[in-house]
Parts: structure tokens; sequence; C-alpha cells
């Protein structure tokens, strides 16, 4: 009865765990998806404008 009731509990915090990285995931994945476009854009920009100024010269 000892080992079913310690696998129980051992079961419960090993879900628990998965529940977490699961929302960690979930965090990282939407700040990526907020980030990552806008980070492309800046480059994009910085790129337009690194050609425009070469072109100036």
């Amino acid at each position: 009865m000892a080992i079913a009731f310690f696998f129980f509990a051992w079961k419960r915090e090993a879900t628990r765990a998965d529940a977490e990285r699961a929302a960690k995931d979930d965090l990282v994945k939407e700040f990526l998806d907020k980030v990552v476009p806008s980070l492309t854009e800046s480059t994009r920009a910085i790129r337009e404008f690194l050609d425009r100024t070469r072109n100036d010269r």
C-alpha cells in the first residue's frame, strides 16, 4: 500500500512538473511570436537604411 501511495505522489508531481514546463514553453512561444516579427522588421529597416546611405555616397 505504501508503494502505491508513493507511486501516485510521484506521478502527481511529475504531472505538475509537465504542466509547469508546458506553461513555460507557451510563454516562450508567445514571447517569440511577439518579438521576432518586430526584430525582423527592425532588421529590414536597418538594411534599407544602410542600403540608402551606401547609395548616397
